[in-house]
């Protein structure tokens, strides 16, 4: 493994280092007493396995991680990490730090341990706690030779019916995942709780000026493009025709540095893509993407089986095709997928497809949004009906043992208030599209390739849900 994160607490510390962990080296395993393991391991140029240790509270952190001040620099230099937690208030505090990055984080007090997701939970994290043991781990298949665990068919249901596991159930009864913006909190009785530590919004939404909006959203949208620069780091990045990747590329600090690449020979996005580089950055830095469209089938197998936890991909990937872009020699990947809630494209999606050519010229209407409603916005996004009837064409007696209302309470706190139907559903898409553009790191598990995403930043996304959607619509902005 190149990347794994594990913290363990019970009988078997010795067992456990000794028959699965051989693969790590010495001094990314600590033992703080003789109950506790933690292992914190992330190989390649660039490691970012941190560790801060404070005279009442010690910190472990992996993964690209972003600081609200300081940026990527945070994870790169130890130096920069330890300021971070040098006047840090209280412990619990720590997830709140940082607004972008795909991680996970440990951190231990005298009384309580804290082990928390990035605001996506594009860095998976699972947790075991039975008979007295307590095993938090980003990888399940080392969880499933450590534990021993029974098969949950309803979580299967339900990926079969969803294509995810948004109830943060496993194949294992006994594992489960965080979810996104998540802090498990373990108490001094070893009983574990768990909160949400950020959300799109903390209230709903206000109306402003449009031009107060606007210098908002563009003033935060720089800084989260500026927080992922660090000239120690060589990016690539996927160039397209759309506006969502253009406005990154003009505001990023060294185009001369930066790896480019554009699917579709010929195509609208090349011609584009190529003729802003062109005038703006290193044309000898761009290429035509390599898609191995000649080897997709194997791609396809390879990719699933190299899976960490298949239940968490969002979409399927030809692993040629990432062994072509991993060959250009990034450590960092930098892609426009989340732009669609800055620039309002997820309000105009979510709309009833009824509505979408009345409202082509007549101003938008939205609705507002009842409890009850919210079950019936997922399941329309995920089309979920679709599916168990397609499931059903194969065998009648399916029966569709999952229920879309249990998915409810547990996104709950992480989308937040609002009064609108159409911002509840955009927030759900860019949760969805965020795991989506980060399937090819997540579910690989490597850390040879990383994908950052500028518009999933939380105090830019928080912003942009700040306001009212009538202000904020597509072709306002």
């Amino acid at each position: 493994m190149q990347k794994v994160f594990l913290y363990y607490y019970g009988k078997r510390q010795k067992e456990i280092l000794q028959a699965n962990l051989g693969f790590a080296e010495r001094e990314s395993i600590s033992e703080p007493d003789e109950k506790t393991l933690i292992l914190n391991l992330f190989k390649y140029t660039q490691n970012t396995a941190r560790h801060f240790n404070a005279r009442d509270y010690a910190v472990w952190m992996q993964g690209i991680y972003v600081h609200n001040e300081k940026g990527i620099a945070v994870c790169l230099d130890q130096s920069v990490f330890d300021s971070v937690f040098a006047d840090l208030p209280t412990a619990v505090s720590v997830p709140n730090l940082f607004v972008n990055g795909a991680y996970c984080g440990l951190v231990i007090e005298q009384e309580r341990v804290y082990a928390f997701t990035d605001f996506m939970a594009l860095q998976p994290l699972y947790y075991y706690h039975q008979k007295g043991e307590i095993l938090i781990c980003s990888s399940l298949r080392l969880m499933l030779q450590i534990m021993e665990t029974t098969a949950d068919k309803d979580a299967i249901t339900e990926f079969a019916l969803t294509g995810y596991n948004f109830s943060q159930r496993t194949v294992a009864n006994e594992i489960k995942s965080l979810g996104p913006a998540q802090l498990l909190t373990i108490g001094k009785n070893k009983q574990i709780h768990l909160s949400t530590y950020s959300a799109f919004s903390e209230r709903t939404e206000i109306r402003r000026p449009q031009i107060d909006i606007v210098d908002d959203i563009a003033d935060r949208f720089k800084r989260s493009v500026a927080r992922l620069y660090d000239d120690r780091i060589t990016y690539s990045m996927s160039m397209t025709g759309g506006i969502d990747s253009r406005l990154i590329y003009l505001e990023w600090q060294d185009k001369m540095k930066l790896l480019t690449e554009t699917a579709g020979e010929g195509s609208s996005d090349y011609l584009k893509a190529r003729a802003i580089i062109d005038r703006l950055g290193n044309p000898s830095l761009h290429t035509l993407e390599d898609l191995q469209l000649d080897k997709y089938a194997s791609g396809i197998d390879e990719y699933y089986l190299n899976c960490d936890n298949p239940m968490r991909v969002m979409g399927e990937f030809n692993r040629h095709h990432l062994d072509w872009k991993m060959s250009r020699g990034s450590f960092l990947h930098i892609t426009g997928v989340g732009g669609e809630l800055l620039d309002g494209e997820n309000l105009y999606l979510s709309r009833s497809k009824l509505n979408v050519i009345k409202e082509g010229i007549a101003p938008y209407s939205y609705h507002e949004l009842h409890q009850q409603d919210k079950a019936g916005l997922l399941g329309n996004i995920i089309g979920i009906e679709n599916r168990k009837t397609n499931f059903k064409m194969i065998n009648p007696d399916f029966a569709g043992a999952f229920d879309i209302n249990g998915v409810v309470p547990s996104l709950e706190s992480f989308i937040g208030p609002t009064r609108f139907q159409e911002c509840y559903t955009e927030r759900f898409r860019t949760f969805r599209l965020a795991n989506a553009g980060y399937y090819a790191a997540a579910s690989q598990n490597l850390a040879a390739y990383i994908t950052l995403l500028p518009y999933n930043d939380v105090e830019l996304m928080q912003a942009v849900c700040h306001y009212k959607p009538a202000t904020r619509e597509l072709r306002k902005l």
